[in-house]
């Protein structure tokens, strides 16, 4: 199990390997990677840098990213063999922007593409509670507003002003470039992610079942909200329902302690971090797949769920809600914003939704075939990747890559 962004990375650098060569820059902060390493897998050169102590700190100031900047770029120089290539700088995290436009200075045929994996004021969610809660009222609540309250750092505005083209997940990613930035809105590009298949021809058996075995995957952080999901178990099962609940994700050290002490009696099994062909098993296994983000981009959760014929209860927020189609191929759970307890999902509504997938088979084979159909329609890899090819070669003034 790895991030969204590993995971986008790991897609295109396999997708790419055929038809160009691939210098793959990672800047690097866990105390494994103390010093500079070089990976090379075919035409794909991978170098790992160390980023040092307190990067937020470093992130947040212009000097600071500017001498680390200048000091990586010694590493980064040897491994450009060719000035005079045509290439194409792809940055994953805005703060890179000062490191793509550095190498674009020395690569005059190069243009800079940011990929916005997520729109960033939505990370506060995790960091800064009132916060976020403060933004998200002025942002959809009220109809004027400082657009500078919604940059997160220095390095944001550039990323969408300096690059040559704008990558979007999302509809609602798109919009709040046009809120921010109304006039890079012709450097947008929508490219929603798309993973590999790997159902393998797997064929789901929706039968009913004595006990219903729920599936969440991802992160444990407030913006995932595995504790409303608890909260709509409990409700479910006091119907009589026997379900139960396999969760995939590092488990904070009071997870555990929480789920004794408040959800007594719920059939929660922590997995822990799996393995690829481990979760994909554990899909396989499971007969509803739920998710309960507040904030959510072109969920890799959602697409592979999706790929396994799951059905799927998820919240309608952001990209969740333009991927899926309530009823038709997921259950959709409303979110509730208020001033005194922020944003959360209709619980109770969640806890319907769980009731009525573990009694209705039809209706979870219905979900569950529409879902495959619509990975294949929109979310494969291929699709992903024909996108991003015909995005490199126009901004490269070609037809071809």
């Amino acid at each position: 199990m790895v991030s969204g962004v590993d995971r986008y990375l790991e897609m295109l650098t396999y997708s790419t390997k055929e038809i160009c060569n691939t210098l793959w820059i990672s800047l690097v902060h866990n105390a494994e990677h103390l010093g500079v390493e070089v990976i090379i897998d075919g035409s794909v050169k991978h170098i790992l840098l160390p980023f040092p102590d307190m990067p937020y700190m470093i992130i947040g100031e212009f000097h600071c990213m500017k001498a680390y900047t200048n000091e990586v770029m010694k590493y980064i120089q040897p491994h450009l063999e060719d000035h005079s290539c045509r290439a194409v700088i792809h940055i994953h995290t805005l703060n890179l922007i000062e490191l793509a436009l550095s190498l674009k200075g020395i690569l005059p045929n190069s243009k800079v593409i940011t990929h916005l994996h997520c729109i960033p004021w939505k990370g506060y969610i995790n960091s800064n509670i009132h916060l976020f809660n403060q933004l998200y009222r002025k942002y959809y609540l009220e109809a004027d507003w400082d657009t500078h309250q919604f940059l997160t750092n220095h390095s944001e505005l550039d990323a969408y002003t300096k690059a040559d083209s704008i990558v979007c997940l999302t509809d609602s990613a798109r919009d709040f470039i046009s809120h921010i930035c109304p006039n890079v809105q012709s450097k947008v590009r929508l490219i929603p992610n798309g993973i590999i298949d790997l159902s393998f021809g797997f064929n789901r058996d929706y039968r009913d079942r004595e006990e219903i075995r729920m599936v969440y995957v991802g992160a444990l952080s407030r913006g995932k909200g595995l504790t409303y999901i608890l909260e709509a178990l409990r409700k479910a099962q006091d119907s009589g329902l026997s379900i139960s609940l396999d969760v995939a994700g590092y488990p904070p050290p009071n997870l555990e302690r929480l789920i004794r002490e408040k959800y007594l009696g719920l059939k929660v099994v922590l997995r822990g971090m799996l393995e690829k062909e481990e979760l994909m098993n554990l899909y396989k296994e499971a007969h509803i797949g739920i998710i309960a983000s507040l904030q959510e981009q072109c969920s890799y959760v959602a697409i592979e769920m999706a790929m396994m014929s799951l059905p799927i209860i998820t919240t309608a927020v952001d990209g969740l809600d333009e991927i899926f189609e309530d009823e038709v191929n997921a259950l959709k759970v409303p979110v509730i914003f208020s001033r005194a307890k922020g944003l959360l999902p209709d619980v109770d509504y969640m806890a319907q939704c769980i009731a009525r997938l573990a009694k209705d088979k039809i209706l979870r084979e219905k979900l569950g075939v529409n879902a495959r159909a619509l990975y294949l329609r929109y979310y494969t890899l291929d699709r992903m990747m024909q996108d991003t090819k015909k995005l490199y070669s126009d901004i490269l003034d070609e037809h071809t890559l």
